[in-house]
């Protein structure tokens, strides 16, 4: 693994970090909005051959069952 390869292993990494971050900024400012479901962050870790990392897959709402 080259010096490219690392950087750009370092580079998803925290590009999914930040995308995480905001994700819960967003959690956090909306906490007493009424019909507001809090939002997990999915991230998968990328495919070796194209130079492994993290890859964001998305963010989900979480809704309690007992709630709805």
């Amino acid at each position: 693994m080259g010096l490219f390869d690392t950087m750009s292993v370092a580079s998803s990494g925290l590009a999914a970090s930040q995308y995480g971050l905001n994700v819960t900024g967003q959690n956090i400012a909306n906490l007493n909005t009424n019909g507001y479901a809090r939002r997990t962050v999915d991230q998968v870790e990328g495919q070796p051959s194209s130079g492994g990392g993290v890859t964001v897959m998305g963010a989900r709402a979480v809704r309690d069952a007992i709630i709805l």
